[in-house]
């Protein structure tokens, strides 16, 4: 990715924000009530990370359903345990000496579904 084309995506993101923003706030004058309050006022970046962190750690383990809080913070405490002690196992190429391949969640299990697809 060119730093042109990042800075342009970063300048689509923060407009997008602010009109968010303002379109939140001109929806509590309104309807007078504020329509931040139960989302925390998060921008969408934020809400599309929050997205992925949950998925690269639950998959498809919660049977499409999603984890009450309080098992989602065990689910992320045990990913933060479990990176601590983390093995890097890698095929290297003797001729190149380059690590060709990094075992994680989205590798696939002998069983052939991805880890992240099963439960911790």
């Amino acid at each position: 990715m060119s730093v042109g084309l990042f800075h342009r995506g970063l300048q689509w993101r923060k407009q997008r924000d602010n009109k968010v923003r303002e379109q939140r706030a001109a929806l509590a004058e309104e309807r007078g009530f504020d329509a931040g309050a139960g989302a925390g006022a998060a921008s969408a970046a934020e809400h599309v990370d929050s997205f992925w962190e949950y998925t690269r750690l639950v998959g498809d383990a919660d049977g499409g359903t999603l984890l009450p809080p309080e098992q989602y913070a065990v689910v992320k405490q045990l990913a933060a345990a479990a990176a601590a002690n983390r093995l890097f196992p890698v095929w290297r190429c003797l001729q190149t000496g380059v690590d060709c391949y990094s075992i994680g969640p989205d590798s696939r299990c002998f069983c052939g579904h991805s880890y992240k697809s099963h439960a911790w």
